[in-house]
C-alpha cells in the first residue's frame, strides 16, 4: 500500500517540476537557464554559509568543469563574484552579486501571477504544511544522494 502512495506521490512531483520548469522557462531572461538560476535560487536560500565552486559541483552532483563554466557564464554578467574564503585564504566562495539578486528577484517578480494562483489553494498554515512537507521530502532525498 505504501509503495503504491510513494508511485503517486513520485509521479506527482515528476509532473510539478516538468511544469515549474516549462513555466520557470518561460520567464527567464534570455541569456540566463534553469540551471544558472537553480544555483543563484541555491545562493539566495542557502544556509550553510559560503559554497566553493568544489561544494557547489557536489550539491549540484556535476563535474568540477561544468560547474567552473557555469559559474563563468554567471560572472562574466556580474551576478555571482568569486572572493577569498575568510576562513580559508587559498579557498575561493561564491557569492551573488547585488545584480544576481535583481536578476532573481525579477524572476520572481514575473512568476507573481503564478504564485497568486496558487496561494488561493490554501490559507496560510495549509501552504506552510505543504512547503514543510515537501521540505522534509527534499532533505530526505538529499541525504540519500549524499549531499
Amino acid at each position: 500500500m505504501k509503495t503504491q502512495i510513494l508511485r503517486r506521490v513520485f509521479r506527482e512531483v515528476a509532473i510539478l517540476q516538468s511544469l515549474a520548469t516549462d513555466r520557470l522557462t518561460a520567464v527567464l531572461p534570455p541569456d540566463l537557464t534553469v540551471q544558472q538560476f537553480s544555483l543563484m535560487s541555491h545562493l539566495v536560500n542557502t544556509q550553510n554559509g559560503p559554497e566553493s565552486p568544489g561544494d557547489l559541483a557536489r550539491i549540484f552532483q556535476v563535474s568540477r568543469p561544468a560547474m567552473t563554466q557555469l559559474l563563468q557564464r554567471l560572472q562574466a554578467r556580474g551576478e555571482v563574484a568569486l572572493i577569498t574564503s575568510e576562513v580559508d585564504g587559498r579557498a575561493r566562495v561564491v557569492h551573488l552579486t547585488a545584480k544576481g539578486q535583481a536578476v532573481y528577484e525579477g524572476v520572481f517578480s514575473r512568476l507573481e501571477n503564478d504564485l497568486s494562483a496558487i496561494a488561493s489553494l490554501g490559507d496560510d498554515s495549509e501552504l506552510n504544511e505543504l512547503h514543510e512537507r515537501l521540505h522534509t521530502l527534499r532533505r530526505f532525498m538529499e541525504r540519500q544522494a549524499g549531499r
